[in-house]
């Protein structure tokens, strides 16, 4: 009987395999945003690109970087879900498009999940390490957003 159900959890296994999902990934080059260089803040500019490319992209963009286990149902259902929902929140590929009042509302969000320290997800950091924040970036990013 437990020889039955374990082959049965295997088969059920290998066939959500084939099951596709879309991934967050375009025939497009990987373009992300030339944020606005502010009066006093020209050095930081390319530093806030950096931090939020390694941080805030791979769930904020229309570019993932997938890890390896990416390609295993049900992971790939979760991430695939997730990055959606990341990208209905807040797409950084589509920053230029963005009206002024769209980038006030966005930098409002971002300064508050900054300073709440609920972004990056703790589920995201765990496996990406150096996608956490320190305070020295996060001091960078609600810098830079607070002059919206």
């Amino acid at each position: 009987m437990k020889i039955k159900i374990g082959l049965s959890v295997l088969l059920v296994f290998i066939l959500i395999q084939f099951i596709p999902i879309k991934k967050n990934q375009t025939d497009e080059p990987n373009t992300f945003p030339v944020f606005e260089m502010k009066e006093a803040m020209n050095n930081q500019v390319l530093e806030i690109n950096s931090i939020l490319q390694s941080s805030c992209y791979d769930c904020h963009s229309n570019g993932t970087n997938y890890p390896w286990y990416n390609k295993i149902a049900p992971v790939s259902w979760y991430l695939a879900n997730h990055i959606g929902g990341g990208k209905k929140k807040l797409n950084f590929s589509e920053w230029d498009s963005f009206t002024t009042e769209e980038k006030e509302y966005a930098g409002f969000e971002i300064i508050e999940v900054i300073e709440e320290n609920r972004m990056p997800l703790s589920t995201y950091t765990l496996v990406h390490q150096e996608a956490k924040l320190s305070a020295e970036e996060k001091d960078v990013i609600l810098q830079y957003f607070k002059t919206f």
